[in-house]
């Protein structure tokens, strides 16, 4: 095991992804995290469930299909918490899941640091 993954799997309390295949571990953030996502050209933006994240990428549940390859803007909220800066992303892949919902596979631009994935965990104080 990497000394990046072996520090993502000591975040206590965290609920690990099963059958997880990344470099990095995903997990399921408690409570539910959300986001808004700004993207360029887009005066509004489109809200986003967080369905899993890691240290390197994360899982979003949308109402509005992305494409990959576009870079967006995340601001990332958990319980009341927020992350301080706003973090880019690029869309790996959009899935229909169903009608009016798709899943939208991202990596972070800059890796998340244990704090910061520990504030969308759930797990800071």
């Amino acid at each position: 095991m990497s000394e990046q993954n072996a520090s993502a799997s000591k975040i206590p309390g965290s609920t690990p992804v099963p059958d997880e295949r990344r470099r990095d571990e995903r997990f399921l953030p408690e409570p539910a995290s959300v986001c808004r996502i700004v993207s360029e050209g887009q005066e509004e933006g489109l809200h986003a469930t967080v369905r899993d994240l890691s240290a390197t990428g994360i899982g979003l549940l949308v109402n509005h299909p992305l494409h990959a390859g576009n870079v967006l803007i995340l601001n990332l909220e958990s319980g009341g918490h927020r992350l301080a800066r706003p973090l880019p992303v690029r869309v790996m892949h959009a899935s229909p899941l169903v009608e009016g919902c798709w899943l939208v596979g991202c990596q972070f631009v800059r890796r998340l640091s244990d704090p910061e994935l520990q504030v969308l965990l759930g797990e800071s104080e």
